[in-house]
């Protein structure tokens, strides 16, 4: 049987004696239905989630220093810097996202190839108009949680036989992708 009725404890900020009627509420991004994040990092600041059962390259990123907070506006519907971030990764192939791992930028490991995110190439930290997102190796990514060593990020491709390195290059868009395993 289908359920016809909700339930719900609506709060809100104006005169809790009214009895009026509001129209302001939103659906969580995350529950039962449409899943829960599956990796989680710590980056500029700011609490990100990635990837659930139906958004699987969708990143949320909370208010700076406020890792509860994942309000897109102020209270008067402006958009700050320090507000959150919402971003769905634009990719030839939905590829699911497998971890986070946060440092100079945030790398994010999916299926289709490691991405990493950052403040564009003007450098400083993202905010909600302010973002870049690039492909920086095609070669998939385990569940495994990456491992930073020095300024090489080193990670299981899917399959779980290599051990891949990413160290930065010449330039700041060019890695060095060397085999690690033994």
């Amino acid at each position: 049987a289908v359920a016809t009725t909700v339930s719900a404890t609506v709060f809100v900020s104006e005169d809790p004696n009214s009895t009026a009627a509001t129209v302001s509420w939103a659906l969580g991004a995350f529950s039962n239905t449409s899943g829960f994040p599956v990796a989680v990092s710590f980056y500029q600041q700011r609490l990100v989630y990635g990837g659930t059962r139906s958004n699987p390259m969708t990143l949320w990123a909370s208010l700076v220093g406020s890792f509860e907070e994942f309000d897109p506006t102020q209270l008067d519907d402006t958009t700050v810097d320090d507000s959150s971030v919402q971003l769905t990764i634009a990719s030839r192939r939905m590829s699911a996202t497998r971890n986070l791992t946060g440092g100079h930028q945030l790398s994010i490991g999916t299926r289709g190839g490691m991405y990493a995110l950052d403040g564009g190439s003007s450098g400083g930290g993202i905010t909600p108009a302010k973002n870049r997102v690039r492909l920086i190796s095609e070669y998939d990514c385990d569940d495994v949680l990456p491992a930073t060593v020095g300024d090489v990020l080193c990670y299981v491709q899917q399959g779980g036989r290599v051990v891949r390195g990413l160290a930065p290059g010449g330039t700041a868009d060019v890695y060095a992708q060397p085999d690690l395993t033994l």
